[in-house]
């Protein structure tokens, strides 16, 4: 039983072979390309085969001999192992196999620098593109050939530690030096540096040095102008031109630097005689020269037509006839008004007068300032011949010359041509002579002295030898043939070469050619490069011979070397400016330092300080060397424009800087600019001042130039003015009245009501107060303020019949008194109720009285009541109403005006049942009756010296 469970428990290891573990898988990894990496895989495996897979790969594929736990890739990069490749393992244990995990490679490179091409005096850019896992850039630079240095950022270089190196104001002697860049790329911690077997990586970083690339300096030629002046007509255009600059584009511009047309020849036209000038440039792939020196253009106006000047009207045919044009040197002929060109352009004009009885006509114009004016018709009438005289005549040709003589005389003898055949050898110094056509030996006189016979002649000839060749027995002319010397001649060089030249100089090479001889050339290094006696010219490193011929032959002179020095690039300019005020300074360097510098052929300093002390223009150059003795050309001319300083200013202030405490005065400079300093430390144009100050200031022109200080101006406080006292003789008025406000004397004055007089009249309610002015202008503090009161006419009053005899006002406000009049004249009743005395048309006004504790008491009127009242002639004098009555109150009105009346109630029998006195009788009066029983009643009125009795009834209930 134990037996088969044993075996039960076997079974599946029996069944089923055992896999491999992987403990640890392959890791990506980064490195620089080149740079071996190495693949390792952990596990229990007993077999390996590494696969890769590269990017342009569908499939895993096996890799040769790559069997083992690690698999060291080496090299990296190339095709075989590019970056992005990944790698795999197969692991295998029995028969029982598994894929590791892929892992790739990351490599870092550089593959190329961008942009190694700039414009001279142009910005550009190095850059190198590949960034990625860099930490650290340093661009190199190798100058002439020497070795790379590691930059650093200056004037001109800038980034020098980034992946972008921005060059500014690119200089000619930058074309051809040569940069790098370093880049210092990470690493992953796993890759194979130095070979480590656990993969453990001994640095953090891998550095790549880029491929160096040649800096080219695209440069662009400077056009020049044939003429300085270019002229043409008004209103015509005419050309501009500027050479140089082919095949390129020249670009022109005008003098606000406008750019107004492209091309070597600029059509141009003007409307009027001034000057302008254009300057050129020249573009060559986007880069852009200097600009020209510049070119004036002018037009000028069409000259008018010449005038005859003495042309003949008619002449004879045949003679000769001069057109004549008041055009003089300026003169153009033309055969007709429509010929393109011109007969002669000489003062005048001469043709023969033919056919007879023929119109000749010839046109003439004039060119000044290279404008041609209309042309003028000048015609001459040829006459007929027999107009003419007929003793005109022609000229007869000399006679013949008798032709030369005939030579009657023959040759009777035959002749012997002789010839011969010459050789030299320059080197020996000798001639062989061989002779040809005699029958015997020739007989050779030398020099007129020796004499040999013989048909063949070898000697050396030092100097000139003459040979005099007969052949005997015969006739024959003979040969005279000279021998020029061989000596070869002594030809000394005649130079100014000391020890060496630098370069760029002139150096002086001459011989004196020998008699008889001429110059073949001068040699440098076996060619020929020069054919002229003397060369004063810049030469290269090298020898100098010069070759001459005499006599057919050459020689040599002796051999010169001339060693060259090389000189420095011309040197660019640093300055912060180029716009100076008079007064400043400024320092200027060379872009790159050299142990040596010349400014303007004299100072000999690393710096130049420029001094600005009179406006104008300065203009500074400098050359430099590495040993004093070889200086560079001198650079481009650095043109400093050294701006006058401004006028000085004006501070214009009205009134001599004086104003009114309280008040401000503007103080303004005459001249406007980009900046202004006020001794108060003001920067405006203008500055207000609210107290007395001293004042002074500078102003900056548009070209940033400071003026000297102004004037000073000093302001100040006018006299102040008192404040003004106003009164009036009363405040308090009725309405449709005034009243008149005086003040203290002023020199202007200015009121509330904004009258402007030295008083005022005031007709409504207002409170007045008065502000005067000085004459400086300054305004006083306002007066006290004045209340003016205009009262309130009463109504119109109420006029009504109050009794028989009396008539009564009213009003509905209260009313202190009234003013009555009858019949246009006044009456001295003053109440509201006045007795009738007499009819007529009364009158009557109510008037009020205003009391004011600093002010007259007023009265005012209101506008009169008129109404007519009557009172019969017959009328009693005595009323009494109600009558009959009930026993209660009886009116009483008396028209005569009696004091002290006695009234009495006295019944029909006599019996006095009651009595009253009345002080007067200007009023209505009451008269109680009650308790008095109904009947008939007597009242007895009596005064002194007066009496009335009137009869009642009473009727109580």
């Amino acid at each position: 039983m134990k037996l088969l469970l044993f075996f039960l428990l076997l079974l599946p290891f029996l069944a089923f072979p055992q896999c491999p573990v992987i403990t640890q898988q392959p890791q990506s990894q980064a490195d620089c390309d080149g740079n071996s990496i190495r693949m390792i895989v952990v596990s229990n495996g007993t077999t390996f085969q590494w696969e890769k897979k590269r990017p342009q790969d569908a499939n895993f594929v096996n890799i040769t001999g790559a069997t083992q736990a690690n698999y060291q890739i080496m090299p990296t990069g190339n095709t075989a192992n590019p970056t992005g490749t990944q790698y795999r393992v197969k692991v295998g244990l029995g028969s029982c196999n598994l894929y590791s995990d892929p892992a790739s490679i990351q490599l870092r490179k550089i593959n190329s620098i961008l942009n190694p091409a700039i414009c001279e005096r142009g910005n550009g850019i190095l850059e190198s593109i590949q960034t990625e896992g860099a930490t650290h850039y340093q661009w190199l630079r190798s100058i002439n050939g020497g070795p790379f240095v590691d930059m650093m950022d200056d004037n001109q270089f800038q980034g020098t530690l980034q992946n972008q190196l921005r060059i500014t104001q690119s200089t000619a002697n930058l074309d051809g030096q040569k940069f790098k860049i370093r880049i210092d790329f990470n690493v992953s911690p796993n890759n194979d540096n130095e070979g480590s077997t656990q993969n453990l990586n001994q640095t953090l970083t891998c550095p790549r040095t880029s491929a160096e690339i040649t800096l080219q300096i695209k440069t662009s030629p400077t056009p020049r102008h044939a003429a300085n002046v270019y002229s043409g007509c008004l209103n015509q255009a005419f050309p501009v031109n500027a050479t140089g600059c082919s095949p390129y584009t020249t670009q022109w511009y005008d003098e606000q630097q406008n750019p107004v047309g492209t091309g070597a020849r600029l059509l141009v036209t003007f409307s009027d005689e001034s000057p302008h000038t254009y300057f050129a440039t020249c573009i060559n792939a986007g880069c852009e020269s200097l600009r020209s020196t510049g070119v004036q253009a002018q037009a000028f106006p069409k000259p008018n037509p010449p005038q005859n000047a003495g042309t003949l009207s008619e002449i004879c045919p045949g003679r000769s006839i001069t057109f004549k044009a008041s055009g003089g040197t300026n003169n153009i002929w033309y055969l007709n008004a429509s010929s393109t060109s011109p007969l002669s352009t000489a003062t005048s004009y001469t043709i023969v007068a033919n056919p007879a009885n023929s119109l000749l006509t010839r046109y003439v114009s004039q060119k000044i300032n290279g404008c041609e004016s209309d042309r003028t018709a000048l015609n001459v009438q040829v006459l007929s011949s027999a107009t003419c005289s007929p003793s005109d005549s022609t000229n007869t040709p000399p006679p013949d010359d008798n032709p030369p003589p005939t030579d009657t005389t023959e040759q009777t003898f035959p002749h012997v041509r002789l010839s011969y055949q010459l050789r030299q050898n320059c080197e020996s110094g000798t001639y062989a002579l061989n002779i040809h056509g005699c029958h015997l030996a020739t007989q050779i006189l030398i020099n007129r002295q020796a004499t040999q016979l013989s048909n063949y002649f070898e000697s050396y000839v030092p100097e000139n030898t003459e040979l005099h060749i007969t052949c005997p027995e015969s006739i024959s002319e003979p040969l005279d043939i000279l021998l020029p010397g061989l000596t070869p001649p002594e030809i000394p060089i005649q130079t100014n070469y000391q020890n060496f030249v630098c370069e760029g100089e002139k150096t002086s090479l001459s011989i004196q050619l020998p008699i008889g001889a001429y110059m073949v050339g001068w040699e440098y290094n076996g060619h020929i490069f020069d054919r002229a006696n003397t060369i004063n010219a810049v030469l290269n490193t090298g020898n100098y011979q010069a070759i001459i011929q005499r006599n057919s032959c050459s020689y040599r002179s002796e051999s010169i070397y001339i060693d060259v020095r090389p000189k420095p690039g011309m040197p660019s300019l640093i300055t912060p400016t180029s716009d100076l005020c008079e007064g400043d300074s400024i320092s200027i360097h060379t872009l790159e330092t050299y142990p040596f510098c010349l400014w303007n052929g004299q100072e000999n300093t690393q710096e130049f300080i420029a001094k600005a002390n009179e406006a104008g223009k300065i203009q500074v150059y400098a050359q430099v060397s590495e040993d004093g003795i070889c200086w560079s050309s001198p650079s481009k001319p650095l043109d400093l424009l050294i701006n006058p300083t401004p006028a000085r200013p004006q501070i214009r202030v009205e009134n001599n800087g004086g104003f009114c405490r309280g008040d401000s005065i503007l103080l303004a400079l005459d001249k406007t600019g980009i900046g202004y300093k006020w001794s108060p430390h003001e920067t405006n144009q203008f500055v207000y001042s609210h107290l007395p100050a001293s004042y002074e200031a500078i102003w900056q022109d548009s070209m940033g130039c400071w003026s000297l200080p102004s004037e000073t101006i000093q302001t100040y406080y006018y006299p102040d003015e008192p404040r003004p006292y106003i009164h009036v003789l009363n405040r308090q008025f009725c309405q449709g009245q005034s009243v008149t406000v005086y003040a203290t004397p002023a020199f202007e004055f200015r009121w509330s009501t904004h009258a402007k007089s030295d008083s005022i009249v005031v007709n409504t309610t207002d409170t007045i107060y008065l502000k005067t002015q000085n004459e400086y202008g300054c305004w006083s503090p306002p007066s006290l303020p004045l209340h003016i009161i205009a009262r309130e006419n009463p109504w119109m009053p109420l006029l009504k019949r109050s009794g028989m005899y009396f008539i009564q006002a009213s009003n509905l406000e209260p009313i202190s008194t009234y003013e009555w009049k009858l019949d246009g004249q006044r009456l001295s009743d003053t109440t509201a109720q006045i007795k009738i005395r007499q009819s007529g048309f009364f009158q009557v006004r109510a008037i009020k009285k205003y009391l004011l504790a600093d002010a007259s008491p007023v009265q005012c009127y209101s506008p009169y009541q008129v109404s007519s009242f009557g009172i019969s002639e017959d009328d009693p004098g005595i009323r009494l109403y109600p009558n009959p009555n009930k026993g209660e109150q009886i009116q009483v009105e008396i028209q005569d005006d009696i004091t002290d009346v006695h009234v009495a109630l006295y019944s029909l029998q006599g019996k006095m049942l009651k009595q009253w006195q009345m002080v007067d009788t200007q009023d209505v009066r009451s008269l109680n009756l009650q308790q008095i029983p109904t009947g008939s009643y007597l009242l007895q009125f009596y005064a002194q010296q007066w009496a009335r009795e009137k009869r009642i009834f009473i009727v109580s209930d």
